[in-house]
């Protein structure tokens, strides 16, 4: 949760698109109560 409210839409260092992983933690950070504007 911390990575994500820090980075929020930062784009990934690999320059490639998300993977199933990281849509998968972007699910769970809004899930938690995370703004789901910051991803």
């Amino acid at each position: 949760m911390r990575y994500c409210t820090a980075n929020g839409r930062a784009p990934y260092c690999d320059g490639k698109p998300p993977t199933a992983a990281d849509r998968a933690r972007q699910q769970l950070y809004t899930r938690l109560g995370g703004d789901p504007a910051r991803l």
